[in-house]
């Protein structure tokens, strides 16, 4: 369960940065630099980590 969720952690990233390129609310250069962050820190998996990607998340939100 915990891999179905770091798989679909990674998609939703991807998909969400893709449209906000695409809005031309961010560049292709920073929406990698988001797309292998997350990457990254679904890779380490503590719970620091989980904290640090709900923020970005939230904040992609508020750019929405």
């Amino acid at each position: 369960m915990k891999t179905l969720v770091n798989i679909a952690t990674i998609i939703s990233t991807t998909i969400t940065s893709l449209r906000l390129v695409l809005m031309g609310i961010i560049s292709m250069k920073a929406a990698i630099i988001i797309i292998l962050g997350v990457v990254i820190f679904v890779a380490m998996g503590n719970n620091a980590s989980k904290i640090i990607l709900e923020c970005a998340a939230l904040i992609i939100l508020v750019l929405l």
